[in-house]
C-alpha cells in the first residue's frame, strides 16, 4: 500500500498519541487522531493554575495541526470493531484503520475507599482545577458570615490533599502559597485556614529516586502552614469529613484526591474481534494494557498502547516506565518508527526510554529534580529549579509540540 492509503488511528490526543501523530506526519503519512475534547491539556503545567490563573494550559488541536497532515476527529470511542477495522465513535460515525494506537491515558483510582469518590474533588484536567479554586473560594466565602468557634467554620477553611505522589506534592505546594492569598481577598485570618497533605506511605513520592524522596519530604516537614500526614491511609470519606486508619477525623468541606491512576476505563469494554465474537484486551497492573518491548498488544494485530493506559517495562530494570509528560512522548515518537518498520516489513530495535531528568515544582517559587542525561547530577531545593523546571514546560509548549 502507498502511503496516502495506510490509515494509522490514534485514540487519544494526550502526550503520548499527540507526540505520535507528529512523528507519523513527518514522515509523510496521515494519521488519524480521535479525541473527546478540542485541545492538548498540558497536565505537568495544571498544578500551577492554582497561583498562576491566566497560565494558558489549553492547547487547541486546530492550531498544532495547522499546516499537518494530521486529520482530527472530535468524539467519543465507543467500540474497537476488527471485523471492520474500524472505531466506532458516539456519533455513528465509523473510523477506518489499518494500524491502530491507543493512548487514551488514565483517570482517578479511588482504591474502593469508601465515600472517596462521591466526596471528593479530582485534578485531572485544567476545568477540575478552575472548579476546585471556585470551590474553595466559595467555602471561604460562606466562613465569613459564620460563627469563628464552629465546626463548621473549621470545616470550610480545612483543604484535604489526598496522596503525596508528584500531582499532591506539587498541589500542595501551590496551595501553601496560594490559601493566604485568596484568604485575605475574601476577609478571612490565613492563620485559620488548614491545608492537610495525607500520604499511606512513610515518605513523600515513594516511587521516585530517593534522594528525591527524602529532600521533598523534608521541605514540607519544615513548613508550619501544612499538616503532613504520613505513613496513614484515608479510611473514610464523608461530606463534612475524612477518616485515617489511625482514627483520626478531620473535618473538612475540600478533599482534593490525587493519590493514584488507573488506565481509562475504556480499556476495560470488550472489542469485536475479527469473527465479530466480544473479547478483552489483556490488562495488568493499574488495569493498563500489556505490551510488548514494541508497544504491540498481544494477538491483537496491528494494534499498539502508549502512554498511561499501556504496560511499559522498562528492560534493565524490569518495572514500568514512569507514568509521566517525558516517558509518554517518547512513546509517542517510538510508536511511529515501530509502525512505520512494520509496515515496511523491516526489523528495527525497540526504541529505548532514557529519561533526561524529573523536575518537581514545589509552589511558585521552590523546586527540585534531577539531571540523569548524560550524568546524573541533583538539583537543590531552590527558585533556580523551579525557574528551570519552567523553561522545560516552555520548551515543550512553545517547540516540541510544534515541529
Amino acid at each position: 500500500m502507498e502511503k496516502e492509503e495506510i490509515k494509522v488511528a490514534i485514540l487519544g490526543g494526550g502526550y503520548a498519541g499527540l507526540q505520535a501523530a507528529i512523528e507519523l506526519d513527518k514522515k509523510g503519512f496521515s494519521p488519524i487522531l480521535i479525541d473527546k475534547n478540542s485541545y492538548h491539556d498540558l497536565l505537568p503545567e495544571i498544578p500551577h493554575i492554582i497561583s498562576e490563573r491566566s497560565l494558558k494550559t489549553k492547547v487547541p488541536f486546530s492550531e498544532l495541526f495547522n499546516k499537518k497532515n494530521i486529520q482530527f476527529v472530535q468524539d467519543e470511542i465507543v467500540r474497537i470493531n476488527y471485523q471492520n477495522k474500524s472505531v466506532e465513535l458516539k456519533n455513528k460515525q465509523h473510523i477506518n484503520f489499518d494500524y491502530l494506537v491507543i493512548a487514551l491515558g488514565s483517570q482517578t483510582n479511588f482504591f474502593n475507599i469508601p465515600g472517596l469518590q462521591e466526596n471528593s474533588m479530582t485534578f485531572h484536567s485544567t476545568d477540575k482545577v478552575i472548579k476546585f479554586l471556585d470551590h474553595i473560594k466559595a467555602c471561604f466565602a460562606k466562613a465569613k458570615n459564620i460563627e469563628k468557634s464552629s465546626e463548621e467554620y473549621a470545616s470550610l477553611l480545612s483543604i484535604v490533599v489526598g496522596g503525596g505522589g508528584l500531582t499532591g506534592v506539587e498541589v500542595a505546594g501551590e496551595l501553601i502559597h496560594e490559601l493566604p492569598i485568596i484568604a485575605e481577598e475574601i476577609g478571612i485570618n490565613p492563620g485559620d485556614v488548614k491545608l492537610h497533605l495525607i500520604e499511606a506511605n512513610k515518605n513523600l513520592l515513594t516511587v521516585l529516586d530517593k534522594d528525591i524522596s527524602d529532600k521533598v519530604t523534608n521541605f514540607y516537614k519544615s513548613q508550619e502552614s501544612l499538616d503532613l500526614i504520613l505513613g496513614c491511609p484515608i479510611k473514610e470519606a464523608f461530606p463534612d469529613k475524612v477518616e485515617l486508619a489511625n482514627g483520626r477525623v478531620i473535618p473538612t468541606k475540600t478533599i482534593l484526591w490525587t493519590g493514584g491512576i488507573r488506565a481509562n476505563a475504556f480499556v476495560d469494554k470488550p472489542f469485536l474481534d475479527e469473527n465479530g465474537n466480544e473479547a478483552k484486551f489483556p490488562c495488568g497492573r493499574g488495569f493498563r494494557l500489556e505490551v510488548d518491548e514494541y508497544y504491540r498488544i498481544k494477538d491483537i494485530p496491528n494494534t499498539y498502547a502508549i502512554g498511561d493506559n499501556a504496560m511499559v517495562m522498562d528492560p534493565e530494570s524490569n518495572q514500568p516506565v514512569p507514568q509521566n509528560g517525558q516517558a509518554a512522548y517518547k512513546q509517542g515518537k517510538n510508536v511511529a518508527y515501530h509502525i512505520i518498520a512494520d509496515m515496511n516489513k523491516k526489523t528495527i530495535k525497540p526504541g529505548e526510554i532514557v529519561l533526561d531528568g524529573l523536575m518537581v515544582s514545589l509552589g511558585p517559587k521552590k523546586g527540585t529534580g534531577m539531571i540523569i542525561n548524560p550524568f546524573t547530577f541533583y538539583l537543590p531545593v531552590s527558585l533556580s529549579s523551579r525557574i528551570f523546571k519552567k523553561a522545560i514546560e516552555l520548551r515543550y509548549k512553545l517547540l516540541d509540540i510544534r515541529r
